[in-house]
């Protein structure tokens, strides 16, 4: 899981817009790995934070890994494809398991504590308002932005984001309630960085 730090101050999580900041600021742009944001006790020069709600996160990264490997897995054409592999990378079955993944099952909790200790600083914005704040930011020449510029049209085998989750859910039982799981958990501090609420610290 990764993150991206665009024109100095706005950090967003991998499929949190990023592919279309990616026009926006081009060069203007530095990755963070999640070990990265974690070690962040202060920050001085982030001042908004992009986020979108956690199943919509899920759901995106789903769609583009299992997309992209049906779509470029070499394999026998007698052989039904095997999301295994993939929604195992997803999956959380130890403290210790790393997700190389467009998910992490704690990007939400990482991003609330490194806003918490720099709150006065940073902004929360949702995905759904994108577009507003970069008008704010008087960008001359905005990307047209069209969603289906977004959903890997141009792959031979195509469905929609809630087709590969009912897929999921439907072969892959016991992974879905894992995932759900990270999904209800990742809501907790998702609610606490739209509501700005700050909770209790607790060492014991």
């Amino acid at each position: 899981m990764n993150f991206k730090l665009y024109d100095n101050k706005l950090l967003a999580p991998v499929k949190c817009g990023t592919r279309y900041l990616d026009l926006i600021f081009k060069d203007n742009q530095i990755g963070f790995s999640m070990k990265e944001i974690k070690n962040k006790l202060f920050v001085s020069n982030i001042t908004d934070i992009i986020i979108r709600p956690p199943m919509e996160h899920l759901a995106s990264a789903l769609h583009t890994e299992i997309l992209t490997a049906h779509n470029h897995t070499e394999r026998d054409k007698d052989v039904p494809f095997d999301a295994l592999p993939i929604i195992n990378e997803f999956c959380l079955y130890s403290s210790k398991d790393p997700q190389n993944t467009h998910w992490s099952y704690d990007t939400y909790e990482s991003l609330y504590w490194l806003w918490r200790r720099n709150k006065n600083k940073i902004n929360i914005i949702e995905l759904k308002d994108l577009s507003s704040y970069l008008e704010k930011l008087n960008i001359k020449d905005l990307p047209k932005y069209d969603s289906k510029d977004y959903e890997f049209r141009y792959h031979a085998n195509w469905c929609t984001k809630d087709e590969i989750m009912l897929f999921v859910k439907k072969n892959y039982t016991e992974h879905w309630d894992n995932l759900m799981e990270q999904v209800e958990n990742a809501n907790v501090f998702y609610n606490l960085l739209m509501n700005k609420e700050l909770i209790e610290i607790k060492l014991v």
